[in-house]
């Protein structure tokens, strides 16, 4: 019987080594400075800035794996996602940027419970989302658009039911 050159061993090693904490810590720390910037002036320089802040962490969540090992300990990823409610409803905020936002949070949101229960509950995103989706739909902004809200606005809402129990039979006696 041959036997293979394919090693128990390698079987069950990882395919990518877990983050670097540091480059995850640098992300958010840039990302965190571009949203406060941007909240206290919206000028393009900082919509630029924020945008590019904005790719990096969209690159970083696109590894499902290091996007579960994100945690609320993270003090500028929680600051981030803090100002993420102020960005979707602010009237400058523009419809590329408010994208980009959409599938990140989505990402986050689907495959991270813990930071998908804070962004649900603590951080109330869910009004902040509906609003979002009633000016898309006033502005007819497209069907993408909507996709990307309706899609969040779904990941998001399998918390509020879980807070507020709807997941559970309640009996009525008459």
């Amino acid at each position: 019987m041959e036997r293979s050159s394919f090693r128990t061993s390698q079987r069950f090693q990882r395919e990518t080594p877990p983050p670097n904490l540091n480059e995850v810590d640098a992300i958010f720390t840039v990302a965190t400075t571009s949203a406060a910037r941007y909240v206290s002036n919206s000028s393009s320089d900082n919509t630029t800035r924020l945008d590019e802040a904005l790719k990096g962490i969209i690159q970083l969540v696109a590894d499902v794996d290091k996007t579960t090992r994100l945690t609320l300990k993270n003090r500028h990823l929680k600051e981030f996602l803090e100002y993420t409610p102020f960005i979707l409803n602010a009237s400058t905020t523009n419809i590329v940027t408010r994208s980009k936002f959409y599938r990140l949070l989505f990402s986050i949101a689907h495959h991270n419970i813990p930071i998908r229960r804070f962004m649900a509950g603590e951080l109330r995103l869910l009004g902040a989302v509906f609003s979002c989706l009633k000016a898309s739909l006033q502005e007819q902004l497209g069907p993408q658009n909507m996709i990307d809200i309706l899609r969040l606005l779904q990941v998001l809402s399998y918390e509020k039911m879980y807070h507020w129990n709807i997941g559970q039979t309640t009996s009525y006696h008459f």
